[in-house]
């Protein structure tokens, strides 16, 4: 038995994905610990160089969450509904993150 999730997907919108070397869809396989938050994927995606450039665009200022104006999604539900940063996360979710953030 593995301590790791087999698959875990993350979805890119919104202007994420420009941030992420234009990907909408990661698969991140056989890496993340079973016993692994929300907020330690978003670590994660930081110390493995899942985010290409602009950091500062997706990261709060401590650099430990996503910044305020993008929204996380766990299985096509707000994740504050499951909890937020401390979500436990589950083998096979799909997790998305979607800016909200527009020049205008």
């Amino acid at each position: 038995m593995t301590d790791t999730f087999a698959c875990i997907t993350i979805g890119l919108s919104g202007g994420c994905e420009l941030l992420f070397n234009h990907q909408h869809e990661i698969k991140i396989e056989n890496a993340v610990p079973k016993n692994s938050t929300l907020q330690d994927l978003v670590s994660f995606l930081d110390e493995n160089h899942y985010i290409k450039e602009r950091k500062e665009l997706f990261l709060d200022a401590a650099g430990a969450y996503v910044r305020p104006g993008v929204l996380v999604l766990i299985n096509n539900c707000d994740s504050e509904v499951y909890g937020g940063a401390s979500y436990g996360l589950q083998e096979g979710d799909e997790i998305e993150f979607i800016s909200t953030l527009h020049g205008g």
